[in-house]
């Protein structure tokens, strides 16, 4: 799996595949407003071939079998004003997804957001979004 962009009359963003006998395949999954100022995103494929990418405060789900595409707007994450007082005042406040990480059966999504002292956990099955705080380590 491949993540590119395209523009043709507005910008889209698209998931591309080359199987093992040359066949490219795309499935366009963000496009216009959604698409902007993707500085960061995250890209993880689960063991049913299900992917699933996290972009700007976005979190798309695509199933490569049937095309269906589905998206959720990513919550904003508990505020961090140490981190915040680095960010250019115009980015101050918009969190964009810098990894995500599936757990091994897929029932299970961590969304690591910048500038954030937790991880948003997206339950697939239920669509819910829930965070975890990040703790430091023990002091040794």
């Amino acid at each position: 799996m491949v993540l590119g962009q395209h523009h043709v009359r507005t910008s889209a963003l698209s998931i591309f595949h080359v199987d093992g006998q040359g066949t490219l395949r795309s499935w366009p999954v963000l496009a216009g407003a959604d698409d902007r100022f993707q500085a960061y995103s995250g890209l993880t494929v689960t063991s049913a071939g299900i992917v699933w990418l996290g972009s700007n405060a976005t979190l798309t789900r695509l199933d490569p079998s049937t095309g269906a595409v589905q998206t959720w707007r990513i919550p904003a994450p508990a505020e961090n004003p140490a981190a915040e007082s680095f960010a250019p005042p115009e980015i101050q406040r918009q969190h964009l997804v810098q990894a995500i990480a599936a757990s091994p059966d897929g029932s299970q999504l961590a969304i690591a957001m910048d500038r954030t002292h937790s991880l948003e956990l997206f339950d697939p099955a239920a669509a819910t979004f829930h965070t975890s705080p990040c703790q430091p380590p023990p002091a040794r």
